[in-house]
């Protein structure tokens, strides 16, 4: 199965007082109860200028804005979820992170250049050639 990243960022609340990487857990816990281990996690890039999700992605940031906080698994949570997330190197880091936790669960995870939607069906087209 092929899910969209950046809606498995939406859903899932993170625990009160929590680390990072408990965090990032919590993300592994939702992914593995509502797809199972077969699946491809695939998140939106967010370095290219020329993504059509670019004016989408600074609509969502623009109500709640968030300093850049570097953290690591271990750090406790400093700031809302929706502050944290409306920060666009926050939530690259924050991907950053949750492709190696979810690697080490061995859930499979594509970083985008740019849109997700794009690669998305794509990846979806050639797993139904295979098929």
């Amino acid at each position: 199965m092929i899910v969209d990243g950046g809606y498995c960022l939406r859903p899932v609340t993170w625990p009160l007082k929590s680390t990072y990487g408990a965090v990032c857990e919590a993300y592994v816990s939702y992914t593995l109860k509502h797809f199972g281990f077969d699946t491809l996690v695939v998140f939106d890039g967010y370095l290219s200028k020329q993504s059509s999700k670019e004016a989408e992605q600074k609509r969502r940031a623009s109500p709640a804005v968030s300093r850049d906080i570097l953290f690591d698994e271990n750090m406790e949570t400093m700031i809302t979820q929706a502050a944290f997330l409306a920060n666009r190197l926050n939530k690259m880091r924050l991907i950053t992170m949750l492709s190696n936790t979810f690697a080490l669960c061995r859930i499979q995870v594509q970083q985008a250049e740019a849109d997700a939607n794009r690669l998305i069906v794509s990846l979806s087209l050639s797993l139904a050639k295979v098929k």
